[in-house]
């Protein structure tokens, strides 16, 4: 389980060390990313296209479909749900 801010999971998007992450949670017979913000915050980012977030983020779900990324809209709701 690996818990991020939306600006955590953009930063590990763009730099690349998400789907580093992603490939050892993959490696685990359980495992998710829960981002503490709504998905719909990605398109009100100002400081990197939004096109470009969504794009990566159905990339890398379809690369490893065993490590969900869910989006909880607080931090209490992902901590609940992790």
């Amino acid at each position: 389980m690996e818990r991020k801010s939306l600006p955590d999971l953009i930063a590990g998007l763009v730099g690349g060390k998400l789907r580093y992450a992603l490939a050892e949670l993959a490696a685990l017979p359980r495992a998710a990313v829960v981002v503490e913000d709504h998905y719909s915050q990605v398109f009100a980012l100002e400081h990197v296209r939004p096109a470009v977030v969504a794009d990566t983020l159905a990339e890398v779900q379809v690369r490893w479909p065993g490590v969900p990324i869910v989006f909880c809209e607080t931090r209490k709701l992902a901590e609940e749900w992790t």
